[in-house]
């Protein structure tokens, strides 16, 4: 199975044909980089997306500094990756935003 790291509106937007496309063989890891709710889960729950990022595995993070926030999120990746190496044997890895 493929695992999809998305962490930011404009992947979201950019992944989801492929997201759709893909259906069960692969699964969203939101990686929450966002700082407010409009730029980060709203866009996943935008019914223009058709559920398709609905069903997710989501790293949260909820510190008020962004050195704080990005300490946290690389935890919480690490530990959430290392807890899904058995099941997903490929990664699609968007990279070049934030």
């Amino acid at each position: 199975m493929l695992l999809i790291p998305i962490g930011t509106r404009p992947e979201a937007i950019r992944l989801y044909p492929t997201v759709k496309a893909l259906g069960d063989k692969c699964k969203v890891f939101w990686t929450n980089q966002n700082y407010s709710k409009n730029l980060s889960t709203d866009i996943l729950e935008d019914p223009r997306f058709e559920g398709v990022f609905k069903d997710r595995i989501n790293a949260e993070s909820n510190y008020p500094d962004h050195v704080s926030r990005y300490g946290a999120l690389f935890l919480n990746i690490e530990t959430i990756t290392k807890e899904l190496s058995n099941e997903y044997d490929k990664v699609l890895v968007l990279g070049d935003t934030d």
